[in-house]
């Protein structure tokens, strides 16, 4: 069974829906001194037309400005809730107010989405494109495009490429980024749908390609690359997108495997590259390739228990490939969270810098102690001096929840812009649903 509809933006249901899918500590707060990192909120949702719940990371433009997605929120005739594409822009001067646009709001029903999860792309010609969770018929949820105004201040234009058919084959519930991959054609993936009806009755999920048409305005072309629950071992209900090596084979999490796919003639095959012991850091997500072919990733963790035991927190985690072909990747675990200061559940995309320090953020733990009820942390991982050695931790910044106007459960990661870091919240915030922070790292 698929989860419920969600008609407007619900906190609780919302992140359970989410959430399915040697420490140092340096408290940054309003007042903290000018050399440590220091935290600001640019924008605070209100749960109106300006949408609420940011689940997803951003993206910049070459001007710093900043987009993104809501899952909530909005308010058309025809949908309230449905969720929104926004804007942030950086502000003319220095330390005046970024300004949110609302760019698309969507409208559900059979020709629209509703509740977009995931980041958004950009195209070379500056259109976004992203998923969203709900819509269609079926609603099982669509792919859509938002052009930009030909004229200076006009509004955006929305076009749906593609909306997931009722009987789910082709894929339900899209809740990842989207990737564009050789030729333009999109890739992306489903929690739900597929060929086998072995997960929930509705599919394991499946990976897809949009094909591009030739002509513009003309139909996007969906096949599916691979569906989950074909054999044992092989994963289930992604909830992250999927990343490209130059070889232009496939790289994601599903369950507890980081799966491989590679096009042979147009048959994609997968290959399971690492598989998640039982009793270690476990839920894979959001990959992404460092310098030297490795991947690394967050581990969101298992369990649903108030203290972090048998490693139910998760990690952050490096998979590096074999020197010779054929041969096993290799996992090193290089921070596992323990749910106190450091934080519990990272979630979101990963951000390096030059020196190989990894940046991040924990959706729970933090201010509360040795408990993972708290408001969640941003985090820096610094490469140990020697080989073998431990990676270190260090709290950038303890999330202090509405009651002290700042942000919850950081789910989407951080993007680094011109050496500051940007993030959302999906909670928290002056309204408690939601905002975007920057963080300042000297």
């Amino acid at each position: 069974m698929k989860p419920e509809k969600h008609s407007a933006f619900t906190c609780t249901r919302a992140i359970a829906s989410v959430a399915s899918v040697v420490v140092v500590l340096v408290l940054s707060n309003s007042n903290a001194s000018a050399s440590g990192p220091v935290e600001k909120v640019l924008y605070n949702f209100h749960n109106g037309t300006d949408g609420a719940g940011p689940y997803a990371g951003l993206i910049p433009d070459k001007s710093g400005n900043l987009y993104g997605t809501t899952f909530g929120g909005g308010t058309t005739s025809s949908c309230v809730g449905c969720g929104t594409v926004f804007e942030l822009s950086a502000p003319v001067t220095a330390g005046g107010p970024w300004v949110e646009t609302v760019l698309y709001t969507f409208n559900g029903g059979d020709s629209d989405g509703v509740n977009p999860n995931g980041a958004l792309v950009f195209d070379s010609q500056g259109n976004l494109y992203g998923a969203t969770t709900r819509g269609g018929p079926g609603d099982e949820g669509t792919v859509f495009e938002l052009s930009p105004p030909t004229t200076s201040g006009g509004a955006w234009t929305e076009s749906v490429l593609y909306i997931f058919p009722a009987d789910a084959t082709r894929g339900a519930y899209p809740a990842a980024n989207l990737a564009f991959g050789p030729g333009g054609n999109l890739y992306g993936t489903t929690v739900y749908g597929g060929n086998t009806g072995s997960c929930r009755g509705a599919g394991c999920g499946v990976v897809f390609e949009l094909t591009r048409p030739s002509l513009r305005g003309g139909a996007w072309t969906q096949k599916v690359l691979y569906s989950f629950g074909t054999v044992p071992g092989d994963g289930s209900s992604p909830t992250t997108g999927v990343i490209f090596d130059p070889s232009g084979a496939l790289y994601g999490a599903a369950g507890g495997i980081i799966f491989q796919l590679v096009n042979n003639q147009g048959t994609w095959t997968e290959n399971v590259v690492y598989a998640f012991p039982s009793g270690g850091i476990n839920g894979p997500g959001f990959l992404r390739f460092g310098s030297t072919g490795s991947i690394y990733g967050i581990a969101y963790g298992t369990g649903s228990v108030n203290r972090c035991t048998d490693q139910v927190c998760g990690g952050v985690f490096q998979i590096t490939p074999p020197v010779v072909a054929g041969d096993p990747w290799t996992e090193t675990t290089l921070y596992v969270f323990t749910g106190g200061v450091d934080g519990a559940n990272p979630s979101g995309t990963l951000s390096f810098d030059k020196a190989g320090n990894i940046y991040g953020t924990a959706a729970r733990g933090g201010l509360a102690g040795n408990t993972i009820s708290a408001n969640g942390t941003v985090f820096e991982l610094s490469p140990p001096a020697a080989a073998g050695e431990p990676w270190t931790e260090t709290t950038l910044h303890a999330f202090r929840g509405s009651a002290h106007g700042d942000g919850t459960w950081a789910l989407g990661g951080l993007i680094s812009v011109k050496g500051k870091f940007y993030g959302t919240t999906t909670l928290g915030g002056s309204d408690g649903v939601g905002e975007v922070f920057s963080l300042v790292v000297p």
